[in-house]
């Protein structure tokens, strides 16, 4: 069955969103909606942002959904930082110092999150992301009276590396999502995050540049922009006659003027990461509905000294976009988001929604399919007797008289017939004298003792827990999950060491590191319980 997944771009005049459905096997994008932000007299904007949100959400109701939402840019900021540890479960305890020290704050007065960019033998380099704490609550509890509650608060940019990343390891790649009234640019070395950062200029204030130069109102510029306004290159100006060409370095200084302050910052950026990184950009990629003005390629070209590209977009999304009657360029972050969301299933991201704050929208759902694992491993584990027996002889024969037996132990305990074998758990013979053993020792019980003797500080992620009771001769059990580091395993080995059934030959089959750095491992030991 599919799991829909969303991504919601909190946009300056609406608010869009794109709809996934995830299954075991493939993962695709069947919708991509919108919906009017309507700003009331003295209501600021995100209040507006996050109500029109929750009206898309709720008239096609996806509101109990899991979906994403890219955090304001006013409300965060990032930083990189590097640790000198290789154990992550020392990151938590180390971060919090590191941060008072760098930053002009109390840790106290500060919220964030981080993810690992880098790792070598020496060392872990992080993207943090963060805010004031009573800023963030106050988002929380406009997103709660909004009726909202998104399983994901990040970074959109941290999800776009399929995109732009390089295999070559020297040159820097860099995305430029250019949106109305902001933009965000990140910036790879080969496959490698180096650099995320993020600016209040966008398209609006070149919106703005051009009503103040022209004196005209804020709509009428914006169809100016797009329909006529566009920086003309050098080569170009030369052509013109001297009217065009003062009209044309008119529009010229007027765009730039509004670009200035993200020029001036996108520049520093560049240069910091070249001398950093000890490499050049490659090239800069553009993306976002800002990035339509015409002439922006040749502007940002010119002042960057780099050559600038649109984006190449994915072909699902240009084709769902331009079949629903949207714009592709202004559907890329809420694609970005979803696809986020999808990828968050294998890889650990930035999520703000973690500690006191952390998404309790999966609970229910859990609980629920943790009961349908449990139930299904104790059938599993309690039949697995009879089905070996019943492969060495006459299948159809043995089975009746083996519930011929079951109905008579029930009725005589019970007083009653038609039970499944392991609700009895009793010890049957057949008429060839082969014993079956319905097992007392269920999955449920062996992870019980496991979790009492690992040590609650130890985090173990189960994938697969199988179990073999066999009659008449020794069973098995195997574990595969994953831990956060190799030290972790031992931990459960240790445990398993400690269970009263499968304390034999217990060995550690398999440990390597996961695309999210976390250690997955392979435990098998032997069964002697009876």
């Amino acid at each position: 069955m599919a799991t829909k997944m969303i991504g919601l771009d909190l946009g300056q005049t609406e608010v869009r969103a794109w709809l996934l459905e995830v299954s075991f096997s493939k993962r695709e994008s069947v919708d991509v909606l919108s919906q009017a932000v309507h700003q009331g007299q003295d209501e600021p904007l995100l209040t507006a942002q996050l109500r029109a949100a929750f009206e898309l959400l709720d008239q096609r109701g996806l509101l109990h959904e899991s979906y994403a939402i890219a955090l304001p840019r006013s409300l965060t900021s990032v930083l990189r930082h590097k640790l000198p540890v290789t154990q992550l479960k020392m990151v938590d305890e180390i971060l919090p110092g590191e941060l008072e020290d760098i930053l002009p704050f109390d840790h106290d007065d500060l919220f964030y999150d981080y993810q690992i960019i880098h790792q070598d033998e020496s060392e872990l380099e992080l993207l943090v992301v963060y805010t004031y704490r009573h800023e963030f609550d106050e988002f929380m509890t406009l997103c709660e009276q909004s009726g909202l509650d998104p399983k994901v608060l990040t970074l959109g940019g941290i999800y776009n590396h399929n995109l732009i990343a390089s295999d070559d390891d020297h040159a820097l790649s860099v995305l430029l999502d250019m949106g109305a009234s902001g933009s965000e640019w990140i910036i790879y070395r080969g496959r490698q995050l180096v650099h995320i950062q993020r600016g209040d200029v966008g398209g609006a204030a070149v919106t703005q540049a051009l009503a103040d130069a022209f004196k005209v109102d804020y709509e009428t510029a914006e169809v100016g922009k797009l329909s006529e306004a566009k920086w003309t290159s050098p080569q170009e100006l030369a052509q013109l006659d001297e009217q065009g060409q003062r009209l044309a370095q008119t529009i010229n200084q007027t765009i730039e003027r509004g670009l200035r302050p993200l020029l001036s910052d996108l520049g520093r950026s560049l240069a910091h990461c070249e001398a950093e990184q000890q490499g050049s950009v490659k090239e800069l990629q553009l993306v976002g509905e800002a990035s339509v003005l015409m002439g922006v390629h040749d502007l940002l070209s010119t002042q960057l000294q780099t050559t600038v590209k649109p984006l190449i977009l994915p072909r699902e999304l240009v084709a769902l976009s331009d079949r629903k009657g949207y714009s592709a360029q202004r559907s890329f972050l809420a694609y970005s988001m979803a696809q986020g969301l999808a990828q968050r299933l294998y890889t650990k991201t930035i999520n703000l929604r973690r500690g006191d704050y952390a998404y309790a929208g999966d609970s229910g759902v859990i609980r629920n399919l943790m009961i349908a694992v449990v139930f299904t491993l104790l059938a599993v584990v309690s039949l697995k007797g009879a089905e070996l027996y019943l492969k060495g002889v006459n299948a159809e024969t043995e089975l009746a008289t083996l519930q011929a037996e079951v109905d008579e132990f029930g009725e005589r305990l019970l007083g009653k017939t038609g039970l499944e074998l392991d609700t009895l758990k009793l010890k049957v013979t057949s008429a060839k004298e082969l014993k079956i053993l319905i097992p007392e020792t269920s999955a449920l019980d062996a992870l019980g003792e496991l979790s009492k003797y690992i040590d609650k500080e130890v985090v173990v992620e189960l994938d697969r827990v199988s179990i073999n009771l066999r009659p008449g001769s020794r069973g098995s059990l195997e574990l595969q999950g994953k831990t956060k580091t190799v030290g972790d395993v031992s931990a459960v080995i240790a445990a398993v060491e400690q269970t009263s059934c499968f304390s034999e030959r217990v060995k550690k089959e398999k440990v390597t590191k996961s695309v999210d750095e976390r250690t997955s491992f392979r435990v098998t030991a032997s069964s002697t319980c009876k």
